[in-house]
């Protein structure tokens, strides 16, 4: 399902955008990406906790889930680029 090689990378930009690279072509499917996003959400979210950043992982991911909605709702920006 997965290569060895970056699947993803995302940098922050000066202007406070940020920069998103994705390998498609290891993602063989949508569902795929779903579980994708969970996994990350889910060390995400261990990160916030283990830095001190959130009170535990569940309150991170919680508080993660919520935001991620309200941008799904309602979004900041539109993503922008293609396939090269």
């Amino acid at each position: 399902m997965f290569g060895k090689k970056p699947l993803f990378t995302a940098t922050m930009e000066n202007d406070g955008g940020m920069e998103v690279r994705i390998d498609h072509t290891q993602i063989e499917r949508p569902e795929y990406a779903g579980l994708m996003l969970a996994d990350f959400a889910g060390h995400f979210a261990n990160a916030m906790h283990q830095s001190g950043k959130a009170d535990s992982a569940e309150a991170a991911m919680a508080t993660m889930l919520e935001w991620f909605l309200k941008e799904l709702q309602n979004p900041t920006d539109t993503p922008e680029g293609e396939i090269q």
